[in-house]
């Protein structure tokens, strides 16, 4: 690359909203060329050509790097959640030693009871726009680095109602979120989603129109055809701003960034309390309980006093960013060494989670790039070798466990020792039992470590012990509660079904019952 170039940067794109998000940032950063990546099967991908940027395939990403490794400044990290294309970025990023960074787009764990689901694997350095989000993350054992508060860069909201056009003049809005499809910790699918828009349309009144804004991420076709027929509703991908200025009430369920960008434009909000918004419930006081509600909802007195006390609570900073100080921000907390040390722990934690994820090959690529270095010489290599093929004895693996302190390489290796001891179909013994009753994880794993959950209880059952079986049920039954609330109304019927004791009394039952999990339900190898 010619000496007089850009540097690179490389942005992880998984919906739309982060596309809005890249062109901010190329604003605020016109010194470096950027290069968007993404999905292979988003709808990014299919949409890439309107978007105005420069675009990497996965495939193309290996050769871009060979090529171009010296010139490139970071990768920015839209999400880092467990799934394969984040893994594969962040190997690479160990590869070529490029600093791997996130800028934080919500108040995650405020709006979301604390738990992390966005970031969970490694990453050099976190931005984020509150105290709140620092402080709270460092309880959390963390996986960055470095986490360093700056002013919020996506937040573009002009405060006049004046900017904005006028679509209708009642209108109610209603934001969904993710569902637990693309998002881990998510309490919802498609199912929900109908049900709510259904409960909220049949209530309103016939003069009012619903509008509906999906959330970037989502496919919503079958929503879309559910309600295709149904006067005054239609799903609007407009600017959220745009729609929430315009509208006499917005609906939420909770667990988003738009929350406080609708408080921010005084508009009245109410959150949906179908779940338990524990995490907003303490600062707010607006809920939706009963749908037949909402007529009275909407003639409301709706007072935006408590906005400040939001602020005062999350100690937000909200200053638009200049776009000098956002540089001058961006290369100050930006210069910084990457922990060459913390090197054999990231690989580690992506060879874990390739494995769990059923990524054998890939993990394979992670090992060799192990035994290759000399710096990364480590005893439990020769144990660790033997994961990817479930080839490791036992003694050998609960050794592995017992040398192993960071919990953030616990979890997967737990989770593989899990999926290890059903495949082997090894009875539980005092020491699995010990492993298993000493590593709690927090809840916010709960989700994406489900299946193993249940398959860990078919176990239990398979081998008779079903006090242990059952009182895992119960452990989880609150814990998990939202995320079965989620599942289809088929894995719902088999939950209860397996967890009704006169059915798993009959120890016939519970053999065919851990097959059938096992073949139908769990990813096997």
């Amino acid at each position: 690359m010619n000496k007089n170039s850009k540097k690179i940067i490389i942005y992880y794109a998984v919906s739309e909203n982060h596309i809005k998000n890249l062109h901010i940032l190329k604003n605020y950063l016109s010194d470096f060329n950027f290069y968007c990546i993404y999905d292979e099967d988003s709808k990014i991908a299919k949409n890439n050509n309107s978007y105005n940027f420069q675009a990497l395939t996965i495939l193309e990403l290996d050769e871009f790097l060979n090529n171009n490794y010296k010139d490139i400044e970071c990768f920015i990290m839209s999400t880092a959640q467990v799934r394969i294309f984040p893994l594969k970025l962040l190997y690479y990023s160990n590869i070529y030693n490029i600093k791997t960074i996130a800028f934080q787009e919500t108040h995650q764990l405020y709006l979301h009871n604390n738990q992390l689901n966005n970031y969970i694997l490694p990453l050099d350095h976190l931005f984020v726009n509150s105290l709140y989000e620092k402080q709270n993350l460092i309880k959390n054992d963390n996986n960055f680095s470095k986490i360093s508060i700056i002013k919020w860069p996506f937040f573009q909201l002009n405060l006049t109602k004046k900017n904005y056009k006028i679509i209708a003049n009642k209108n109610i809005l209603l934001i969904l979120n993710a569902t637990n499809a693309y998002n881990p910790n998510s309490a919802e699918n498609i199912n929900f989603q109908i049900k709510l828009i259904n409960n909220i349309y049949n209530n309103l009144p016939k003069d009012y129109f619903l509008f509906i804004k999906p959330h970037p991420v989502e496919n919503n076709l079958k929503i879309i055809n559910y309600f295709k027929k149904h006067q005054n509703l239609f799903f609007k991908y407009e600017s959220i701003i745009e729609l929430i200025m315009n509208s006499n009430l917005v609906l939420s369920t909770g667990y988003t960034q738009s929350i406080i960008e609708t408080l921010l434009c005084k508009t009245k909000l109410f959150i949906v309390n179908n779940f338990n918004n524990s995490n907003i419930l303490n600062d707010y006081k607006y809920f939706l309980n009963d749908f037949k509600e909402i007529i009275k909802i909407i003639d409301l007195n709706f007072s935006s006093i408590e906005i400040k006390n939001i602020y005062e609570i999350l100690n937000i900073n909200y200053t638009k960013y200049e776009k000098d100080d956002f540089l001058k921000d961006f290369n100050q907390l930006f210069n910084f060494d990457r922990n060459i040390n913390n090197k054999f722990n990231t690989l580690f934690q992506l060879y874990l989670w390739s494995i769990f994820l059923n990524e054998y090959s890939f993990a394979n690529e992670i090992m060799k790039i192990m035994l290759s270095s000399p710096d990364l010489i480590n005893t439990n290599l020769k144990h660790l070798k033997s994961l990817n093929d479930f080839s490791i004895s036992l003694d050998d693996f609960i050794q592995l466990i017992h040398n192993t302190n960071d919990i953030k390489i616990l979890i997967p290796l737990i989770e593989i020792f899990k999926i290890f001891i059903m495949k082997k179909k090894i009875p539980p013994n005092n020491q699995i039992l010990k492993i298993l009753n000493n590593h709690n994880f927090p809840d916010y794993f709960n989700n994406l470590l489900f299946l193993n959950i249940q398959n860990l209880i078919n176990y239990f059952l398979y081998f008779k012990e079903k006090k242990l079986a059952y009182s895992l049920i119960n452990k989880y039954n609150n814990s998990c509660f939202n995320i079965i609330k989620s599942k289809s109304l088929k894995f719902k019927i088999y939950l209860k079904i397996r967890d009704f004791r006169l059915f798993s009394s009959f120890n016939i039952f519970n053999k065919i019952n851990f097959w059938l999990f096992d073949r139908f339900i769990n990813v096997k190898k």
